[in-house]
């Protein structure tokens, strides 16, 4: 269940809305800005999992082996920046574009690290979105915490992952929206 929990398509869909909802003032812009950001950076990966994995080219939903995991990771970058290019058409508020800017960049560094070693994506997911949240909604978003090692866990139990494997994971994960966030100078946010 920790496991599942800690997907980053599965953590996406909160973390879209909860940062939607600070960034806009009203809920039609709320809902627009979640559905915007979220969409394509979900499902469009999802489908091909799911489809890679019917077909046999995938040999599981997480991408247990790492051969396997290049071109759907490639995919996922071009989604965000597909994503990217439509938040700023669209004008979306900095936090949102802030949050895609901050997935991109982990997402570029775990598929470079995935044609050498395996990396915890979903221990980097759940990092990240711990992270974003606690920048976004401060003190309010400690009991989040509790996430970061309940996920390593039980991909280590489920022997999906290393210990080093989800601490670079997380390591990686918290990184890229402390420097995105800082570098948009929205870190006091």
């Amino acid at each position: 269940m920790l496991s599942r929990i800690g997907n980053p398509m599965v953590l996406a869909v909160p973390c879209f809305f909860a940062v939607s909802y600070k960034a806009a003032p009203s809920w039609p812009n709320r809902i627009r800005w979640w559905i915007l950001s979220c969409s394509l950076i979900t499902l469009v990966p999802l489908i091909h999992i799911r489809w890679g994995v019917r077909t046999g080219r995938i040999s599981d939903h997480d991408i247990s082996v790492r051969e396997e995991r290049f071109w759907p990771y490639m995919l996922q970058i071009i989604t965000v920046v597909a994503t990217y290019g439509l938040l700023r058409g669209f004008g979306a508020p900095r936090l949102v574009i802030a949050l895609v800017v901050s997935v991109s960049t982990a997402m570029v560094a775990i598929t470079g690290v995935t044609l050498y070693w395996k990396m915890s994506m979903h221990v980097a997911g759940t990092a990240g979105t711990v992270t974003v949240l606690s920048l976004v909604y401060g003190k309010r978003a400690i009991p989040l915490i509790a996430l970061v090692p309940a996920v390593p866990w039980s991909r280590h139990v489920l022997d999906h992952h290393t210990p080093t494997q989800a601490l670079a994971g997380a390591a990686l994960g918290a990184a890229a929206p402390l420097i995105v966030f800082r570098q948009m100078d929205l870190h006091s946010t």
